[in-house]
């Protein structure tokens, strides 16, 4: 049986190099977890915007128009309000939130909820997914009414007295 050399073996195991190895692997450790921190990080404070929207109070809740946004915000059709947002035009020129994010967390929200009433019906995951379906209507209400009342505000500066 032949040996091994031992100048052969001790240069490709040395310290050193299970060093170097260790020193790549704790980089990228590192590096994956600050991705996962950074993504955390703009997914919770993308919600925490819609939750301001949200909780955004409407001005002028006596006159009629209030009392339409209010009934739109107890709305349970999502793609209904997003519907009506697309077809209301923003006359006051500002940059108004878009929906385009909501409606990709809808979506997949729509699909989780799905899943889990296919898998177990009625489990707590599902709850989540229909509150959170429920506040992504309510944050669609909410921007349709903001977009209304801007609007009606353009629109009463345009009139002649």
């Amino acid at each position: 049986m032949e040996t091994v050399l031992p100048s052969y073996w001790r240069w490709r195991f040395t310290a050193s190099n299970f060093g170097r190895v260790g020193m790549m692997l704790f980089a990228a450790i590192i590096f994956v977890m600050s991705v996962a921190a950074m993504v955390q990080f703009a997914v919770l404070s993308w919600r925490a915007g819609l939750l301001r929207t949200v909780a955004r109070p409407l001005d002028g809740e006596s006159d009629s128009m209030a009392r339409q946004t209010v009934a739109l915000l107890h709305s349970q059709d999502f793609a209904g309000l997003s519907a009506l947002q697309e077809i209301c035009p923003d006359l006051s020129g500002s940059k108004a939130p878009k929906l385009h994010s909501v409606h990709l967390y809808y979506k997949a929200l729509r699909g989780l909820s799905a899943l889990g009433n296919a898998v177990l019906p009625n489990t707590p995951a599902a709850a989540w997914a229909r509150s959170e379906m429920a506040l992504c209507t309510r944050f669609a209400a909410a921007v349709l009414a903001e977009r209304l009342e801007r609007n009606r505000a353009v629109l009463a500066e345009a009139r002649p007295r």
